[in-house]
């Protein structure tokens, strides 16, 4: 069975707790970790844990981790902007639209930043 690598994020300004991990297989972690029952093969997804209180986040994003790019990226934190937006009460209107390109921004740029760490420790590369 293959190692997944786990990383956790916080979005300050809403105190959103953002779990990411890279795995060979997301089907394979969702149902190793009894997230859930049944999963489509997917090459990532975000799920929301915002009502769980068995958990210290309040949605993971998981990514397989031999189909990470820029876009896919991009398209998972919008996903975790829709969900950290509609947990904290706002929605996208014209004079919200630059807090939610705001937001996207930062959560991809943080996606991004994690998943080259932690895929640096997964290929053994811990100096850089």
């Amino acid at each position: 069975m293959d190692k997944s690598f786990e990383s956790e994020i916080i979005i300050p300004i809403y105190n959103y707790k953002l779990k990411i991990v890279i795995c060979s297989e997301v089907k394979d972690y969702i149902l190793t970790n009894k997230i859930f029952e049944e999963s489509e093969e997917c090459k990532a997804i975000v799920l929301d844990f915002e009502n769980d209180k068995t958990v210290k986040y309040n949605s993971i994003v998981i990514f397989s981790d031999n189909n990470i790019k820029t876009e896919l990226i991009a398209h998972e934190a919008f996903h975790v902007v829709c969900l950290l937006a509609k947990s904290r009460g706002f929605t996208l209107t014209e004079s919200s639209e630059e807090c939610f390109a705001y937001l996207q921004g930062y959560i991809t740029k943080a996606l991004t930043t994690n998943l080259l760490k932690l895929k640096q420790i997964k290929n053994g590369d811990t100096d850089s």
